[in-house]
């Protein structure tokens, strides 16, 4: 067997060209050192590292998709609610009465121009501006505009209060289209000013306006306790949807004569909190409670109106629970046919509560007490009961 001899140069070479700083490559060496450090940057990247670094771009790209979508849903929200135009002219004008500073409370002293009280009240109503479609055709304006016609003022100088020709009051699942271009309006309007010394309605049993508005004073009859403005702002009671109640008959049916303690009968659409009043009634003994709920909208005849009033005529206390909002027709209507109301909401501001002593002539209760109504009842006397109901009759 022959023995294989390398030159001592060749040797010498190998030893003077190795890089002690090259990397280590897996497999097998090729040849001189230059050699490797070439196949090195030559060489795949492992699995892992290409994961790792797919992983990190696919964070940072989803991140900032994640982030335009949110702008993009902010600014389109914006735009749907306040509207274009309402948006250019606040930015021009510096005029902002579509969205309210939550620290700012008005008051009488803080946002209302100063009203002289030894002269008879004035209302301005902006005759020279034409009243649209959305006014005309809305009962609940033009009942409340002509209400305050007595009031009127050619002289915008002299006007205490303005009626701005503008529909603020929402129909029913109909509120973030015209609530826009109500807003979209009153910015428009000459003597605006911030809604200074301007009346809004909002007649509807539908939260609608809450917390809008700076300087104008607001007529709800959905008042929540979160937004409502204690002595500037007004809660007033819806308009009743029965007619043809005999006030006689009311006033001469006492309590002896009525023959059902609790009475309701409404809508439980888009109001599933009145479901509970159906479990609710056997608290009572066998006919005396009379509950009835009917789960569609607009759905209500005028035979249903007739067992409407024929039951308030019947029944000790009828119930105003919350429906749409927090304020129900029944309120009223009880109270006209002689029925002390029971009224069940959550942070409901009660009608003219800063004048009418609710509590002599009605019962308030949340609806998480509502189980402790029937015990709340058993408290009164029939003489109590009675006085109740006259006051209620008499308010």
């Amino acid at each position: 067997m022959q023995r294989r001899t390398v030159p001592l140069r060749d040797v010498r070479t190998d030893i003077e060209s190795f890089d002690v700083e090259a990397p280590l490559i897996d497999g097998p060496r090729s040849g001189g050192g230059k050699h490797d450090r070439e196949a090195a940057t030559q060489q795949p990247w492992p699995l892992r590292r290409v994961v790792s670094y797919c992983s990190r771009r696919l964070v940072l790209l989803a991140c900032l998709h994640i982030s335009v979508v949110l702008l993009s849903t902010c600014a389109l929200f914006i735009v749907l609610v306040v509207g274009v135009d309402n948006l250019v002219y606040a930015v021009k004008h510096n005029e902002w009465p579509v969205f309210r500073d939550a620290c700012e409370t008005c008051s009488v002293k803080r946002c209302m121009k100063h009203c002289p009280m030894d002269k008879p009240l004035s209302i301005y109503f902006y005759d020279d501006l034409p009243l649209t479609k959305a006014e005309t055709e809305s009962k609940d304006f033009m009942r409340a505009r002509n209400a305050l016609l007595p009031f009127r003022t050619e002289d915008p100088n002299e006007a205490c209060l303005f009626f701005p020709p503008v529909n603020t009051m929402c129909p029913t699942n109909k509120c973030t289209p015209i609530t826009a271009v109500a807003d979209t309006r009153l910015l428009r309007l000459p003597y605006w000013h911030g809604g200074q010394n301007h009346l809004l309605f909002d007649i509807s049993d539908f939260d609608t306006r809450q917390g809008k508005s700076t300087k104008a004073i607001n007529i709800r009859t959905n008042s929540l306790s979160f937004s409502f403005q204690p002595d500037f702002d007004v809660s007033v009671a819806l308009f009743p949807i029965l007619d043809d109640v005999d006030h006689d008959l009311a006033l001469h049916k006492t309590v002896a004569d009525r023959n059902i303690t609790v009475g309701f009968r409404g809508s439980s659409y888009l109001a599933e909190k009145r479901e509970k009043l159906v479990p609710w009634r056997w608290n009572f003994p066998p006919g005396k409670a009379s509950i009835e709920l009917r789960s569609c909208p607009n759905c209500w005849t005028p035979k249903d109106k007739i067992l409407l009033r024929d039951l308030l005529y019947s029944t000790v206390f009828a119930l105003a629970p919350s429906g749409y909002g927090a304020h129900s027709y029944r309120l009223m209507e009880a109270m006209a046919c002689g029925a002390i109301p029971i009224v069940i909401a959550d942070d409901f501001v009660l009608p003219l509560s800063s004048i009418l002593p609710w509590s002599a002539f009605a019962i308030r209760v949340n609806w998480d007490a509502l189980d402790e109504l029937p015990a709340i009842i058993d408290s009164y006397s029939s003489a109590d009961l009675e006085r109740m109901r006259l006051r209620s009759l008499c308010a």
